[in-house]
């Protein structure tokens, strides 16, 4: 598995987990976006582990801009999986979105639009780049 999904997968994992439980539906969507990564021949033993034991991940260097943007599309999908969105959810999202250098609105902004899509979180991303 590559190093950038790896990590993609753990901060992803770290946010299912923030509410102290991993759901179902939450576990789902994180499968669906390791295969929309191109990964359909990923591990399922090395996926389970990040999704069991995510480790903390602190260093957004090698992302690019386009990377980060993603990867904050991908966590708000992940925060709203289940239907449910806890506070917890949201803060780490929101300081996810500082350390990547992105303005902390975006959560806001995305947590609870009807229409949540790349392509509407794409068009709206200058606002929240810095």
């Amino acid at each position: 598995m590559e190093p950038l999904i790896k990590k993609t997968l753990n901060v992803l994992a770290q946010i299912a987990h923030a509410d102290g439980q991993l759901d179902e539906s939450e576990k789902e969507v994180l499968y669906e976006i390791a295969k929309e990564h191109g990964k359909m021949d990923i591990d399922d033993d090395v996926l389970n582990e990040i999704l069991l034991n995510p480790r903390q991940i602190e260093d957004f260097r090698n992302y690019s801009e386009y990377d980060k943007l993603e990867l904050m599309f991908v966590a708000i999908r992940v925060m709203r999986a289940d239907g449910l969105i806890h506070d917890s959810e949201v803060e780490f999202c929101k300081n996810l979105a500082m350390d990547l250098s992105l303005n902390p609105k975006v959560v806001d902004d995305f947590s609870t639009i009807d229409e949540f899509n790349f392509d509407n979180f794409m068009k709206d991303s200058h606002k929240y780049t810095k």
